[in-house]
């Protein structure tokens, strides 16, 4: 975590449902807890795609 953080880049990891996405488009937010001096987070991952 700690170096893709440096490049000021973040993983995800073990999501559900992409194969439910379109190929493109779709616009991914993510709302990680903040926790001090740690590397990784659990997140709440959503999805917007267009109807």
């Amino acid at each position: 975590h700690a170096g893709m953080h440096g490049a000021n880049k973040f993983g995800l990891a073990s999501l559900a449902n992409l194969d439910k996405l379109p190929p493109k488009g779709a616009i991914l937010i993510t709302a990680p807890l903040k926790i001090t001096g740690g590397t990784g987070s659990p997140c709440r991952v959503l999805a917007l795609v267009a109807w």
